[in-house]
């Protein structure tokens, strides 16, 4: 996200998290290995722009940051439908089947391709072009959803949620909710940005 604040304009690309980079890693292991500063200085070198601050947050935080908010409005770029959206917490269900079943789909089956044979792990999710207020839990659908369309897509759909939450946060401005607002959200994500920072580039 660049910020431009004399022109009070923002402006958003998306950069793949599978990306090699130097190191012979893909992006998104670079804030693992060598920390957020990692990632900056990755993402420099890939753009060519100088990266100053970052914002990070976890899927269950996420949803807290959505949920805080209201839900947001967002626009779906292309109606998608996915079969293999993960159940949480039944990564591990065997779906009935015997260690015996288990072992010949094994035998027979590979990394993605054996996962999708344990269909009671997965549920089916759909999303039609056009508006939508999406909850917590379902922005986290919408943006994590890797089997319905493509890479690209998902980024597409990613930036699509945030817009939507800079649109909720500038009607929260008109209706004097945003510092309180802000306040809350600041304790959810991880950031090098002081609270005074964010809301003066909100502002």
């Amino acid at each position: 996200v660049h910020v431009n604040p004399n022109d009070k304009k923002y402006a958003m690309i998306s950069i793949p998290r599978d990306l090699w980079i130097q190191g012979g890693r893909k992006l998104n292991a670079e804030a693992s290995v060598n920390g957020y500063q990692g990632a900056m200085s990755a993402i420099g070198s890939i753009t060519g722009l100088s990266i100053d601050n970052y914002v990070a947050i976890d899927f269950g935080n996420f949803v807290s940051m959505i949920d805080s908010l209201g839900g947001v409005d967002v626009e779906v770029p292309a109606s998608f439908t996915d079969s293999l959206y993960p159940i949480s917490g039944e990564e591990n269900n065997t779906c009935g089947k015997t260690e015996g079943e288990i072992n010949a789909l094994k035998a027979q089956y590979s990394d993605f391709n054996l996962e999708k044979q344990f269909t009671c792990r997965y549920e089916t999710i759909s999303y039609q072009k056009g508006p939508a207020t999406l909850n917590g839990t379902d922005a986290l659908k919408f943006v994590r959803s890797r089997h319905g369309d493509s890479d690209f897509a998902r980024s597409s759909r990613q930036l699509a949620v945030l817009k939507g939450v800079a649109s909720k946060l500038v009607s929260l401005k008109s209706l004097s909710k945003l510092d309180s607002t802000i306040d809350s959200i600041f304790k959810i994500v991880k950031t090098d940005l002081s609270l005074g920072k964010i809301k003066t580039l909100l502002e």
